[in-house]
Formats: structure tokens, C-alpha cells, sequence
């Protein structure tokens, strides 16, 4: 959709009893089932972030980036029926799937706005206690406009959380030559996006820039997996950027193909892979 698209309110209360929606199929679905299955092991994480930022029962929330959704199901814990979730995001079919999901499964407290974070003036049902942006700020154009745009949504006495990756900590211990070659490539591919892989780390100096204050608090989670479990996300991570890898000449086709083989080849025994840290960053409006 166009970036300028008007905001949606596509709030959608469903009986109980409602038939759950189709799977996402598409292209990158491979890739959103891996990203999806390795989001949630930092579930324990982005609940203890919640509590620090200080959401409650009855809070209205706006998950700004929503996607999969992840993040409404923890926040719907907290809030209780008292409270709402409403999720936003640029990509209004996923997000329609999601809204229908998450009301199937109950309660109905959930909504979502089809906007662009870049663009966005106001969200319907704000301002809200707590605006919370996961890996969303890595992908702007404008860091510090985006921040300001979400800040906008935040209440007075109300809190801003951004959880942002810093894929500069990413490697294998011990080294190995295949996946060290894959972190770099996608690495080198992010760059070349203009994403900033340092964004998580960044953060709370990001928050200063932005206008927005000291942050009260940061912290940075990192998690380790088996090399053959990380060799398999780097595989399908590659793959979904192979356009953007030769469009920027880091790889042809054939290089593409000869280092997927070799993440392929990446036996049990081969250590640990440390992915990028996952730092929250929060902030109360006075």
C-alpha cells in the first residue's frame, strides 16, 4: 500500500465460536514461521520489559509494527478485559489475520490501524499508556522522526518501550568459517538497505536525539543456539534478502547458492551461535 494510505480502524469483534483464519502463505512464509518460532524464546524477556514499563490491568496499548502479533498476546495478559490492545501496522492483510486470530482466540479487546509509523499523525483510540515498538525502528528511514511520531501517541503519565536488535553481536563460538561468512552477509545486506544494525545498542542516545529525554531505563537480552539450529535461520534469512544481496553486488547468484551449502553443511557438533542482543529502551511523558 501506498505510504500515504489514510489510517484504518479495522476493529473486528468476532464471536467466540469463529472459525480462525487461514495461514499466511506467500513467499516469505518460510521465513515468518522461522522468525515467529525464534521471536517467541524472547517472550520471558519482553514480559519482564513489559512489567518495568509498567503496564496494568485496564492500560491501552498500541503495538506499533505489530506483525505477527506476538507482543498483543503477551500485553492482552496484562491488561485484562478491562484493557485494549490495538496493533498498527503497514501492512494491513497480516495485520486483519492477526486481529481475526487474536479475536478468535479471546477476549475482545483487540484492534488494528493500517498506517505507515513514518507517516502516521494520529492513531484512533490514543493517546495510549503504553506504545510499545519491537524491532521496527532498525527499518526506518528516519529514526528520530519515527521516534517522535510514536512518542506523539503516548499519553502524559504514559510509557514508550522500543525493543531493538543489535546484529554487530552476532557470531559463533567457536568461530565457524560458514556462519561467520553468513552473519557477515547479512549483516553487509542490512547496511546496504540503510538499516542501521546497530540500532538496539543506539537506543537510548537515539532517544536524546529524538527530543524525547533521558530514557528511565535499558536493558539488553542475548541468546545463544546450537550452531546447526542458527545455521538454519541464517539459510532462510539469506535466502529472503538474495534479491537485495545481488542488486548491491555482494553476491551473484552462484555465491548466494555456494554459501547457502555451506551453512547446509554445518554438522551437530559445531558449537554455539550468539544471535543479535535484543535491547529494550523505555521512557515516561511527564
Amino acid at each position: 500500500m501506498p505510504a500515504s494510505a489514510p489510517a484504518i480502524d479495522a476493529t473486528i469483534p468476532l464471536p467466540q465460536d469463529a472459525a480462525p483464519p487461514p495461514a499466511m502463505v506467500g513467499a516469505t512464509s518460510a521465513l515468518r514461521d522461522r522468525m515467529l518460532r525464534h521471536s517467541r524464546a524472547w517472550d520471558p524477556f519482553m514480559v519482564r520489559m513489559l512489567d518495568q514499563a509498567g503496564l496494568r490491568a485496564g492500560h491501552r496499548v498500541l503495538d506499533a509494527g505489530s506483525g505477527a502479533g506476538s507482543l498483543q498476546r503477551l500485553a492482552a495478559d496484562r491488561v485484562g478485559p478491562q484493557g485494549r490492545v490495538t496493533g498498527l501496522d503497514i501492512d494491513g492483510v497480516t495485520g486483519r489475520r492477526m486481529l481475526h486470530q487474536l479475536s478468535w482466540q479471546g477476549p475482545a479487546i483487540f484492534g488494528f490501524v493500517e498506517d505507515d509509523i513514518e507517516t502516521l499523525e494520529t492513531v484512533p483510540g490514543g493517546p495510549y499508556d503504553l506504545v510499545v515498538a519491537c524491532r521496527v525502528v532498525f527499518h526506518l528511514a528516519d529514526p528520530l522522526s519515527g521516534l517522535r511520531r510514536l512518542w506523539a501517541q503516548v499519553r502524559p503519565g504514559g510509557t514508550l518501550l522500543v525493543l531493538d536488535t543489535d546484529l554487530t553481536m552476532t557470531r559463533s563460538f567457536p568461530p565457524q568459517p560458514a556462519l561467520e561468512r553468513g552473519i557477515r552477509l547479512v549483516n553487509d545486506a542490512f547496511r546496504r538497505a540503510g538499516c542501521d544494525i546497530e540500532c538496539g545498542s543506539r537506543m537510548p542516545v537515539l532517544f536524546e536525539q529524538a527530543g524525547l529525554g533521558a530514557p528511565r531505563g535499558a536493558q539488553a537480552c542475548g541468546r545463544f543456539t546450537s550452531a546447526v539450529a542458527g545455521a538454519g535461520l541464517l539459510r532462510t534469512v539469506i535466502g529472503s534478502l538474495a534479491p537485495l544481496i545481488r542488486a548491491a553486488a555482494l553476491l551473484d547468484s552462484a555465491g548466494i547458492a555456494r554459501i547457502d551449502a555451506q551453512l547446509a553443511g554445518i554438522s551437530p557438533d559445531t558449537g554455539a551461535l550468539r544471535w543479535p542482543d535484543l535491547v529494550a529502551t523505555w521512557a515516561h511523558k511527564h
